[in-house]
C-alpha cells in the first residue's frame, strides 16, 4: 500500500509527501526520498510537511539541499552568479 502511494504522490508531484511516506517503509527507502526532496516542481504545500520529516538521515539530506539553495539565492542577488 505505502508503495503505490509513494508512486502516486510522485505522479502528482508531491515530491515532500513521497520523502514522508518512504519513512514508513521497513527499510526507509533514501533512494527515492532524495530524489523526491531534489524535485523544484512540487505541488504539496512542502513546507508544511517538513515537521513530519523525523529520519536523521533524510534530515541531513533536507538541511544539506536548503543551504544549497539558500547560498544559490544570496550569490544570485549579490551578482556573484
Amino acid at each position: 500500500v505505502l508503495k503505490r502511494m509513494i508512486k502516486c504522490c510522485s505522479m502528482l508531484n508531491c515530491h515532500t509527501q513521497v520523502a514522508v511516506l518512504c519513512q514508513f517503509l521497513r527499510e526507509v527507502d533514501y533512494m527515492t526520498a532524495f530524489k523526491a526532496l531534489q524535485e523544484q516542481n512540487s505541488h504539496d504545500a512542502m513546507d508544511s510537511f517538513y515537521d513530519y520529516i523525523w529520519d536523521v538521515t533524510i534530515l541531513e539530506y533536507l538541511t544539506r539541499i536548503l543551504l544549497l539553495v539558500t547560498m544559490e539565492t544570496f550569490l544570485v542577488r549579490s551578482g556573484h552568479l
